[in-house]
């Protein structure tokens, strides 16, 4: 063996460690000198084995099975640091990119404020310098203190604003957007600026694929908080929220802590104890939710998400005589109801402020850094902690060597350990250096301090909401825990990326049926690592995977018009456009007028499409003003929060057609729409022998018509029954039965301006007939099913299943 330093250990012993290809010496303060470490495996090579050229750059490539253990008997309850390793700038931000790297920057070379440079980091080659590709930044922007995020479906992550000097002044704001190419590390500047300056702000991936940007200082003298928030958008770009728009919300703009909740919307809250609720659907709204019950500001405070919709907030500063002295308590945040609920957490042992929390594999959750004075070396905590959100227990782990402190950051890897780096410009320290610290769950619980054998996975499907993928095993030992983490992006103490998200799963040998979050406000489109989880707790190397953002969203509308004579057609502009003419289906009218009415749209474009409430030819064509609701959906597959949908086209006539369905598990419902005008006669479209993978449809002109029917083009779109979203607001999907009476259809919860959509699934009478609606609610609407009279005067018509869609409305 060779010779090693001890590198400021009071007591040093060692530990040589690869896990996933990550070779660390590993310092532990532990029992008294005189133990004498011995090398264990017997396949470990020897260092003469390997070529010079390798040894030269300072990387031993063991495989991850061949492991140097020093059998610590603290290990598998305390955990183990890697030593103190030099890194080429300090670390104020640190992003896990989706190859597994490491995206750091925030300084110079010296650790002196100025972020012109970045680093990318392999933990595959170790903490020595080959494993670093330090790059400038090309673009003239100074990074410094900006906010990092990976773009959903995309091979970027942008970089929105930092600081700016002012007459060579420093930590003012510019308005850039950067984004790296987590492909090749190139950084470019988009030509498109931000609406404002912004100086430590936030990023927060959104359930619809898009990012929120929000918090911030504009300008330092005078400071001037950045009010209106902004949202990214990888296929439209930037749009502002002018409907949040708020000195009261933002006047606190450090670094907002955002998290989505199960409602879709934006909970945040701060350093000050105000709390907010933001909808970020069409111009933005902000709702006040008051203070925290402890009313305590927490400065550089740390939060995070552990578990669906539920967050810890942790430590943080408080001004008392001067001093901002930290505290040791923490609030947990429910937001699982309408109003989230805010209770007292378990203490931390140690008061931290500055300092770092990360959600582990297994839901736990990791305190480290931090001291008793904000950013001062008094009351330093070098121990990490670790809480149980099971059992609500803090419980104490080894110490690191250096005090990580403002501007320090710490992330989440792929092998289940946590890169922790940074500290200082300014401060009283200045850590261009970082430690990797080996939870206690990576050991053998035998007080052997050798790491356990861990769970291999060898494949797995691509993941999508609400459905089972699958993931093989490279064996068939029992698993207990199956988790998401979202990539780690850290800065000032303040994780803006990571969420975790336990899932459901069965087992049969080396094979499990993994189900994925039900929709996207559980866990919002990107890039997640995941992981099993043996009989023992013991964590598998993550497989780097993603929850794709659906394409092209929905768009759903409102119109009121009348008819002024049979000729006349309304036209509707979609509010956003689509790339390709989308299909469209409209609710059954309202019911204003009483006249038998059908909906009959033309022309659907990109842009737009016209209809018109067409009376059948006993009538006189013109109609009362009704309410109608529509639907349009780009042609094909979809998820809609969860809920699989489908939309599609089809020629139909007076004769049965069956049109196709993809193979969905249990019956859709289905909303058809005429959308051409081929025949003069008003129709209505009947559906019967819904099945997946078909259905059939057919055209019904007035009773008193002959019932020959010109060939139309027919849209579709079907869905599963459920709970969803739909261009991030709240859709349900649901049936009853109704006849030619009123009768009501419960949504099941509440929708405070519902949309609504109905359809006619089965054939019990075939009298032509169509639906209208009255009486819509907040948690219900009135539904009958109206016939023509051309015939005769009789309208009683046979019981029909019928499905009904609500969406909140914009």
């Amino acid at each position: 063996m060779r010779s090693l330093s001890s590198g400021g250990c009071l007591f040093p012993r060692y530990i040589y460690i690869v896990a996933a290809g990550l070779l660390l010496s590993a310092c532990v303060r532990g029992p008294a000198p005189g133990v004498t470490n011995e090398f264990i495996d017997a396949d470990v090579p020897e260092m003469s084995d390997y070529p010079n050229a390798v040894l030269d750059k300072g990387v031993i490539p063991l495989s991850s099975q061949a492991l140097t253990i020093s059998g610590d008997p603290e290990a598998h309850e305390k955990g183990v640091w890697s030593e103190a390793a030099s890194w080429p700038l300090m670390a104020i931000h640190a992003a896990l990119l989706p190859d597994g790297k490491v995206l750091t920057y925030g300084t110079n070379s010296e650790g002196g404020q100025a972020a012109y440079i970045y680093d990318v980091w392999d933990p595959a080659l170790g903490l020595g310098a080959v494993a670093h590709t330090t790059l400038d930044v090309t673009t003239g922007t100074d990074i410094f203190c900006s906010a990092q995020l990976t773009v959903p479906g995309t091979n970027q992550m942008i970089i929105a604003g930092g600081d700016l000097r002012v007459s060579g002044v420093r930590n003012y704001s510019n308005a850039d957007v950067n984004f790296l190419n987590t492909d090749s590390y190139g950084i470019s500047k988009s030509p498109v600026q931000l609406l404002n300056g912004r100086w430590y702000p936030t990023l927060t991936n959104l359930p619809n694929g898009e990012l929120l940007l929000h918090g911030g200082r504009s300008s330092k003298d005078p400071i001037e908080p950045t009010t209106l928030p902004e949202v990214y958008s990888p296929t439209k770009g930037w749009r502002s929220l002018p409907g949040a728009d708020s000195l009261e919300a933002y006047k606190s703009y450090y670094y907002p802590w955002s998290f989505v909740t199960p409602s879709g919307k934006v909970f945040f809250t701060n350093n000050n104890p105000q709390m907010w609720l933001l909808d970020t659907s069409g111009e933005g709204n902000l709702r006040s939710l008051g203070k925290r019950p402890d009313t305590r500001w927490r400065a550089a405070g740390s939060a995070v998400m552990y578990s669906e919709g539920r967050v810890m907030i942790a430590g943080g500063a408080s001004r008392v005589d001067g001093v901002y002295r930290s505290l040791e308590s923490t609030l947990l945040v429910d937001l699982n109801q309408d109003t989230p609920q805010v209770t007292n957490g378990p203490s931390m042992t140690y008061p931290r402020s500055e300092h770092n929390l990360t959600v582990l594999p297994n839901g736990e959750v990791l305190a480290t850094g931090g001291s008793a004075v904000r950013n001062e070396l008094e009351g330093v905590a070098y121990a990490a902690e670790i809480w149980n959100p099971e059992t609500s227990n803090w419980r104490t782990l080894s110490s690191a060597a250096k005090p990580r402190l403002y501007h320090s950051s710490a992330v989440l890897l792929p092998d289940g350990t946590v890169l922790t780096a940074g500290g200082g410009s300014p401060g009283p320290t200045k850590n261009v250096n970082a430690e990797v610290f080996f939870p206690p769950y990576l050991f053998e619980p035998n007080g052997s301090g050798r790491l356990a054998g861990r769970p291999l996975i060898s494949a797995h499907t691509q993941p999508r909401y609400s459905r089972d993928f699958s993931l093989t095993l490279g064996s068939a030992k029992p698993i207990s825990k199956v988790s998401l983490v979202s990539l780690g992006s850290a800065t000032h103490a303040w994780d803006m990326g990571q969420r975790f998200v336990e899932l459901n799963f069965t087992q049969n040998g080396n094979a499990l049926t993994i189900t994925a979050p039900r929709r996207p406000e559980l866990a919002p489109p990107g890039n997640y690592m995941l992981f099993v989880l043996d009989e023992n707790g013991v964590p598998s190397e993550a497989a780097m995977t993603s929850l794709p953002a659906a394409g092209e969203k929905a768009e759903f509308g409102t119109v009121t018009a009348g008819q002024g004579n049979a000729s006349a057609w309304t036209s509707v502009k979609f509010e956003r456009g689509f790339s390709e003419p989308p299909i469209v289906a409209m609710s059954p009218a309202s019911f204003n007028g009483s006249d038998p009415v059908a909906v009959r749209v033309r022309d659907v474009t990109a842009a737009g499409f016209e209809y018109q409430l067409d009376e059948w030819e006993n009538y006189n064509g013109s109609h009362i003003a009704e309410t109608l609701f529509y639907l349009a959906l780009p042609e094909g597959e979809h998820d809609l929060g969860g809920l699989r949908a489908y939309a599609g086209r089809g020629e139909v006539n007076h004769t049965w057609t069956t049109l196709a369905l993809p193979d969905f598990a249990e019956t859709p419902a289905v909303f058809t729409q005429v959308t051409s005008h081929n025949g003069g006669e008003a129709v209505t479209t009947r559906i019967r022998d819904l099945r997946s993978p078909s259905f059939r449809a057919h055209l019904r002109e007035r009773e008193a018509a002959d019932n020959r029917h010109a060939v139309e083009t027919l849209h579709y779109i079907a869905l599963e029954y459920g709970l969803g979203t739909v261009s991030g607001q709240p859709l349900a999907v649901g049936s009853f039965r109704t006849d030619d009476d009123w009768r009501r259809a419960d949504f099941g919860t509440n929708f405070s301006v519902p949309y609504v959509l109905a359809a006619i699934q089965s054939y019990s009478g075939g009298d032509t007939a169509t639906l209208r609606y009255r009486d819509l609610g907040e948690t219900s609407v009135q539904i009958k099913v109206e016939e023509e009279t051309s015939r005769d005067e009789e309208v009683s018509h046979a019981f029909e299943d019928i499905a009904w869609l609500v969406v909140e409305g914009n």
